[in-house]
């Protein structure tokens, strides 16, 4: 009699019953035998700290970084892939932008072969079309505030967020601070295309000097910069390169003059790698929609770039921003009514940040109010502005108006008044002069000129001469000289902004046809820990992509037996088990996975000297169910085994 039972997915496929409702009849004395097995293994593999870790070293990274994939045990090489291409992403998303671009985690995969007994790790170079970039690392805004010359130098931070004022620690720009924030212009051919390098920026203030410079990854100093586009005291665009060692200017005649939102543009050509003829930066000038070549003179020289010349883009600012200044209109005494406290009536549109806005009407008879629009939102609305002015003669409840930048629409409601500064002490033996230091408060620099004094000395008519910088409304300065107790106290103060605006680069290859902001594509692999397990080799490509695979196949490293013991837990009497060392319950030894060293798939045991157990019933049995354990020979259960798992018993009745 021949009965066949099988593992489902509501039982474990390593052991598991089988139930007869209507009673399996097993006559006296039987003998039991296998006549066939089968199951479907996967041996799995297990990861822990032994074999958990990988290396890569992409872009500007300038060591390999680890990459750690979770423990576990993975049932087949899929699950494994599965398992290392998500750590892979996970680690992609925590390094620095320059990675994250030129490696798109979407493009990053792994994946196992057909046969399951060979991994791939596929890294690929991003090379589709991108526009212009803009520098920044501080969120979506393209405009920064430039505040302390000494930190101006391009070299110590990023891009300040245009939602506040700069703070002493947001008071510089640049493109590379040390950390995740470089952005490499390049000219060298890669990838098999030769790219065009571009970097522009838009000065919103262009009568403070200032410099848009390249200088190679390797030597950041601005000294050694042999490209260089400034901005000087006169507006007028300056083109340095570094001839024989000297920053030389090489305009030819009358430098252009920049405007406020002109485009200063440095474009570096495309070089074939193995090329030896010279090549130069071109520069250029966009006013009002209208780009002109900035012509140079090449008499003297030009700074030649070379096919494997790699740049950072730097900005840097002589003068900066200043905040918390004293008015310094010429009223002898005061600016009286000065606004104080405003607030937006009207957010008008098509603003930029930065713009410039000035006064043209009241509802009252308050006059020279100047503001900045230092955040713009949809539809270019202004939602924050800072007092570069507040004027003179405002009444709280009028509502001012503006013309200028690129909107309309902007009004300001006045809130409270304040004198800006007015004498609240006179003192005495004073005398008229200029140059004279006001003391004390939260600022410094203040001076003012004594334009008037009473019979005694005492201070009449003041007027701010250097406003100073960082001081508050409310602060009350000493006026130097006299018998020093002449006070000046600060009604309002108002900020000077310094803007650059869309300082940006990319990589061109000919336009339309545009490449990424960074192109960097060297890979490197240190397969580390993880080598024990799908034995790949460390891998170094320089051309965008590398594929790094197992050299050979694959073994599983969860290999527990080398046969497979069908036991029978619940029959008769039980088992006179004619197998040798086992525990009395083995009816069949069969062989577990095949010489293949696969360790996987469906397997199927059809056993031709079949070995027959007695059975201990010396009466015939109704048995309503059998139970089967699949073991090792220690008696272990084998966890590998998945369902289905079939076994064809032969029950034979005692020969008479």
């Amino acid at each position: 009699m021949l009965v066949t039972i099988a593992s489902n997915s509501d039982n474990d496929a390593s052991q598991f019953v089988n139930f007869f409702p209507e009673g399996l009849i097993i006559p006296k004395n039987a003998k039991i035998g296998v006549v066939n097995a089968s199951y479907v293994l996967h041996e799995g593999y297990i990861v822990d700290a032994t074999n958990n870790t990988f290396q890569l070293r992409l872009a500007n990274m300038v060591d390999y970084s680890t990459i750690t994939v979770a423990d576990g045990v993975y049932k087949t090489a899929d699950d494994l892939a599965t398992a290392i291409q998500d750590a892979l992403h996970a680690w992609l998303a925590t390094q620095s932008t320059e990675v994250q671009v030129s490696f798109p985690v979407d493009q990053q995969t792994v994946s196992a072969n057909q046969q399951g007994n060979e991994i791939t790790i596929h890294l690929t170079f991003a090379s589709e079309g991108k526009a212009l970039d803009t520098l920044d690392s501080a969120g979506g805004n393209i405009n920064a505030f430039i505040k302390d010359v000494a930190k101006a130098a391009g070299n110590e931070g990023q891009y300040v967020n245009l939602s506040s004022l700069p703070s002493n620690n947001d008071n510089y720009v640049a493109t590379g601070d040390g950390a995740g924030n470089h952005f490499w212009l390049a000219s060298l051919s890669k990838i098999g295309q030769n790219f065009y390098a571009i970097a522009e920026v838009r000065p919103q203030e262009v009568t403070t000097p200032q410099d848009m410079f390249l200088v190679h990854r390797e030597d950041l100093a601005k000294a050694n910069s042999p490209i260089r586009a400034q901005v000087n005291a006169s507006s007028k665009v300056l083109i340095y390169e570094l001839i024989n060692g000297i920053h030389t200017q090489i305009n030819v005649g009358t430098a252009p003059e920049i405007t406020p939102d002109a485009t200063i543009q440095i474009r570096l050509p495309a070089i074939e790698s193995s090329s030896t003829q010279p090549h130069h930066a071109e520069y250029y000038l966009t006013t009002g929609g209208n780009e002109v070549e900035i012509a140079v003179d090449g008499t003297g020289g030009r700074y030649n770039v070379l096919p494997s010349d790699e740049f950072l883009l730097k900005y840097e600012f002589e003068g900066g921003s200043e905040l918390g200044i004293l008015p310094s209109q010429g009223d002898d005494a005061a600016l009286n009514d000065a606004v104080l406290d405003s607030s937006i009536n009207a957010a008008g549109g098509t603003y930029l940040a930065g713009d410039i806005l000035t006064q043209s009407g009241s509802s009252g008879a308050g006059i020279n109010v100047k503001v900045q629009a230092v955040q713009v939102g949809g539809m270019g609305a202004v939602l924050d502005y800072v007092l570069l002015s507040s004027g003179e003669g405002h009444s709280p409840g009028d509502i001012l108006e503006f013309t200028g930048g690129a909107g309309g629409g902007f009004k300001l409601n006045v809130d409270s008044v304040q004198d800006n500064y007015a004498v609240t002490a006179l003192g005495a033996t004073y005398v008229t002069g200029t140059g004279v230091a006001l003391n004390g408060g939260s600022g410094a620099g203040a001076t003012c000129a004594i334009v008037s004094v009473d019979g005694s000395g005492g201070i009449t008519g003041l007027t701010i001469t250097n406003p100073g910088e960082d001081y508050n409304a409310g602060d009350v300065l000493t006026v130097d000289g006299g018998d020093g107790n002449a006070q000046v106290t600060i009604g309002a103060v108002v900020d000077s902004l310094v803007l650059i605006k869309g300082l940006q680069a990319n990589l061109v290859e000919n336009p339309p046809n545009q490449r990424p902001l960074v192109l960097y594509d060297s890979i490197a692999a240190r397969m580390n820990t993880l080598s024990n397990l799908i034995n790949c080799r460390d891998r170094y490509h320089g051309n965008g992509t590398l594929d790094i695979s197992s050299s050979s196949e694959m073994v599983t490293n969860n290999r527990t037996a080398s046969n497979l013991h069908i036991q029978l837990d619940s029959i008769g009497g039980g088992i006179e088990s004619r197998e040798v060392g086992v525990n009395g319950k083995t009816v069949a030894i069969v062989p577990l996975g095949d010489n293949s060293n696969a360790h996987a798939g469906l397997f199927n045991n059809e056993l031709f000297n079949i070995i027959y157990h007695n059975l201990k019933n010396p009466e015939p049995l109704m048995n309503n169910e059998l139970a089967v354990r699949l073991t090792d020979y220690q008696n272990n259960i084998i966890k590998s085994l998945f369902h289905p798992v079939t076994i064809t018993f032969d029950i034979r009745p005692e020969l008479e």
